[in-house]
């Protein structure tokens, strides 16, 4: 009897709370029942199944709308751009590939650059949305997988080179291809049918998210403490990291660069299939505070597991080790000298309509998206080059002497490279000018001049510049611990690349040519240049004598003069069993501060003693 009417008052309800779980209940019954919008992906059956095949990942799948926004002529344009500039000059290999080919009843399409990113986007989201609390619905999962697809599809001719063409001719012009993804999605959703297709999925914030996840917005909160963010609230911050993170730009973009110019270049790096996957797999949302705003707000991002921080490692890694080994190569970098030449030279010649009927040049193309959308990587095709090689008007002068070079491989000659590895290096030598200025002090010749050296600065980085590791941004969790929490890198685990203070956040690497014309004229220039470039780079003064550089009771260092090459004989005597790497770091220290050496490389003999 006691036990039912124990029973009895545990089932009762007071009126106030039964009222309140009604009014929530009601609240969530609608709130649920007012979107009619149509879950995605659809089943196959439902629309037919497209595929894409890709060398990397197999058989991708564009679910319906998606393939839709790939059967645009402003998607197909990307076709007609290669990622990767002017390496395929040096290196030999397809960068994209176009052709189809019919596979049963499935329509089947070899992959072009943006489908890869799409299908990392889609499989990450996937995997996120199974882990706990991340409320992840159909429409972000859409969201993000468009975001993916569109990301790049602002790119200008011949992808980042023509970025770096705008800035030689026009300096004031604050374009980026991540502005022209977004212009041309939202030209994209001007499209009737398309827009009615996405419509079936999405609701009219979400085509703001989409925006967001293509160009980030530079501030997380506004200046009252609010979230800045329009298309997902604080809680679905974390979406935001997957395309293309801000955080600490570990994202689906760079995942797949680094796999697919690896493959293609034959290049072998740390990063591979298995690495992404571990990485992907222990990724989890974490709230944290925003160390950037001084109130430090909470928001959602990506972090990972502890024991995938050598995974993340190899990401940046990797990409140090592509730019260095490939991007950064020294043919790759004349070919762009005289690419850019080319197309800066004939700018102001290759016209394209716009939309308003007048006429854009490659340097104004940027301002009528019609214009630009017309040009791509056939702009300098064969057809062309010929007309330029061809042209006897002056206009085309300049254009055609460098086509003619660049078609009889008449290269600058190769003078010196030279990484900076400190700050004051860096900022010391951080324009062509000062470069040019500082060897022709140097050089005794009166047949050499300013326009005759060839200097290309280039950063090599993990991913967020010289200044700042990725790592020292990631955030790391354990899975292991009762309560999850957030926790920044200590580097404790990576220590064999981490002590090596040059590749710690990257370097700025200076290397010099001389032109062709000035080669022609007097073979022999070129070492009295590569004289001058040593005398600026390597050694601040010429040593005459032997110089004691380091004395202790452990061991002593004496320098002394080989020849007149500037070459250089370091003997080590010692009495201990220290390592290499130690007695090369004390080394290191030693000359720098002794002898005003900039780097010990190329001019330094060692002798063991």
């Amino acid at each position: 009897m006691k036990e039912s009417m124990t029973t009895e008052k545990k089932n009762q309800i007071a009126p106030a709370q039964r009222e309140l779980l009604t009014l929530g209940f009601l609240m969530a019954f609608s709130k649920s029942s007012i979107s009619t919008k149509k879950i995605w992906p659809p089943t196959p059956t439902a629309r037919g199944l497209r595929e894409v095949s890709d060398i990397i990942y197999g058989f991708i799948p564009l679910y319906y709308p998606v393939n839709l926004i790939v059967d645009t002529p402003e998607f197909q344009r990307l076709r007609r751009i290669k990622q990767m500039g002017t390496v395929d000059l040096i290196q030999n290999f397809k960068l994209l590939m176009d052709e189809s080919v019919p596979l049963g009843s499935v329509n089947v399409f070899i992959c072009t650059i943006s489908f890869p990113v799409y299908y990392l986007s889609t499989q990450f989201v996937n995997l996120l949305a199974e882990k706990p609390n991340t409320g992840i619905d159909s429409r972000d999962r859409l969201c993000v997988a468009i975001a993916g697809l569109c990301h790049d599809i602002g790119h200008g001719p011949f992808s980042h080179l023509y970025e770096e063409c705008l800035k030689r001719v026009d300096q004031g012009n604050s374009w980026t291809h991540e502005k022209a993804s977004v212009l041309i999605f939202r030209r994209l959703c001007k499209n009737k049918e398309l827009k009615k297709a996405l419509d079936e999925f999405l609701e009219p914030e979400d085509y703001v998210f989409i925006e967001e996840i293509i160009k980030p917005p530079k501030e997380k909160f506004d200046k009252s403490g609010c979230w800045a963010y329009q298309g997902r609230p604080r809680e679905k911050s974390f979406l935001y990291d997957i395309v293309c993170n801000v955080n600490d730009s570990f994202d689906v973009d760079k995942y797949d660069y680094l796999l697919r110019d690896s493959l293609y270049t034959g290049l072998a790096i740390p990063f591979n299939k298995n690495t992404l996957k571990r990485i992907m797999s222990w990724a989890m949302p974490l709230e944290v505070s925003d160390e950037t705003d001084k109130n430090k707000n909470k928001y959602f991002r990506l972090c990972y597991a502890e024991k995938v921080s050598k995974d993340l490692w190899h990401v940046g890694e990797s990409r140090y080790l592509l730019h260095q080994t490939v991007l950064d190569h020294r043919v790759t970098r004349v070919c762009e000298h005289l690419l850019l030449k080319i197309i800066t030279a004939a700018a102001e010649h290759l016209t394209f309509t716009g939309d308003d009927g007048r006429q854009y040049n490659l340097a104004t193309i940027t301002k009528n998206l019609e214009a630009f959308l017309k040009s791509d990587d056939s702009i300098l095709d064969t057809s062309t080059f010929v007309k330029i090689r061809k042209s006897t008007t002056q206009e085309f002068k300049e254009a055609k002497y460098y086509c003619e070079c660049l078609s009889r491989r008449c290269l600058p000659k190769f003078v010196g490279k030279k990484s900076l590895i400190t700050s004051e290096d860096a900022e010391k030598w951080n324009s062509e000018e000062k470069v040019k200025k500082a060897i022709l002090q140097k050089v005794d010749s009166d047949s050499i001049s300013e326009k005759d050296i060839i200097v290309s600065i280039r950063s090599l980085h993990y991913g967020m510049g010289i200044e700042e590791n990725p790592m020292n941004r990631v955030l790391l969790y354990n899975p292991k611990a009762t309560k999850i929490a957030a926790f920044a890198y200590d580097g404790e685990e990576v220590t064999p690349i981490k002590k090596v203070k040059r590749r710690l956040d990257g370097d700025v690497s200076v290397t010099v040519f001389l032109s062709y014309e000035a080669f022609k004229r007097d073979e022999s220039i070129v070492e009295v240049v590569r004289k001058a470039f040593k005398l600026c780079f390597f050694l601040m003064h010429q040593l005459e004598n032997e110089l004691v550089i380091w004395s202790s009771i452990k061991f002593c260092i004496k320098i002394s003069p080989v020849n007149a090459q500037y070459y250089y004989r370091l003997t080590v005597c010692h009495k201990d069993n220290q390592t290499t790497d130690q007695l090369i770091s004390k080394l290191s220290i030693a000359v720098l501060k002794k002898c005003n050496f900039s780097e010990i490389s190329l001019n330094l003999r060692y002798y063991y003693v």
